[in-house]
C-alpha cells in the first residue's frame, strides 16, 4: 500500500547480477525489502539514491536517514525494509548487485 517499485529494463544478460529500480514511497509508506533478496548469491551490496523526499533505511544491523540528493551504499548487511515518515512523496533509485 503507497509502494510504487519500477524495474529499470536494460539489455544484456540476463543472469541478474544487477537490478536497478525505482522506488516511489508515499507518506507513511513502508516497503518490505525481503522480496527482493535471493538464496541464489553470497550477498549482495546496495546502493540508493534519492531524488526527492526522505527515506528511512533499516538493514539487519542499523538505521539510517537518507535526504533528498543524498545516497548510501550498504554492504554485508541486508536492507530490512524502506520506509517514508515524513508527509511527501520520497522517490529513490536503488542498485541491487548480486555476488554470485
Amino acid at each position: 500500500e503507497g509502494v510504487r517499485l519500477e524495474l529499470f529494463a536494460f539489455p544484456g544478460p540476463r543472469d541478474r547480477r544487477m537490478e536497478m529500480y525505482m522506488v516511489t514511497l508515499e507518506p507513511g509508506a513502508v516497503f518490505s525489502a525481503d522480496m527482493l533478496y535471493s538464496d541464489r548469491c553470497d550477498g549482495q551490496d546496495d546502493f540508493i539514491y534519492v531524488i526527492a523526499g526522505t527515506a528511512n533505511v533499516t538493514t539487519d544491523k542499523r538505521s539510517m536517514t537518507v535526504g533528498h540528493d543524498e545516497a548510501c551504499y550498504v554492504t554485508y548487511e541486508n536492507i530490512q525494509s524502506l520506509s517514508n515518515r515524513d508527509q511527501v512523496q520520497t522517490k529513490l533509485i536503488w542498485c541491487i548487485h548480486r555476488i554470485l
